[in-house]
């Protein structure tokens, strides 16, 4: 391998040379291509025997856990988690699955602290 071919085996020498000038001018730079990899294009490159790194998730965004544990949390818990991930205050929409959850557990809570007035 000569210094220039890249690190990986799902890049070209060409890509690898683009990918380093685009790091060096980012403020929070990665060590490897593989810290800007989606799970997909890893997928897709191990199917033709061309990743040889792992993909990791990006920082302050960790997976969602499945419906049924959001579905038990509080509308609080659920709130300080589309904080933590950085969705206030963003063009970028939360998902789908952790919207619905938190549009459910307000309306569950509501439901336990409204007055019955008869």
């Amino acid at each position: 391998m000569s210094p220039g071919d890249p690190p990986v085996n799902c890049m070209t020498a060409e890509e690898w040379a683009s990918w380093a000038e685009v790091n060096r001018l980012v403020r929070i730079r990665s060590s490897r291509p593989c810290s800007d990899c989606t799970l997909e294009f890893a997928s897709a490159m191990r199917v033709i025997g061309a990743c040889n790194g792992t993909p990791m998730p990006r920082p302050g965004r960790r997976p969602l856990p499945s419906a049924d544990q959001l579905a038990g949390m509080t509308y609080a818990e659920l709130r300080a988690m589309y904080e933590a991930a950085g969705y206030v205050g963003r063009r970028t929409a939360a998902p789908v699955k952790l919207r619905t959850a938190m549009r459910r557990a307000r309306w569950r809570e509501w439901g336990r602290n409204r007055r019955v007035t008869a």
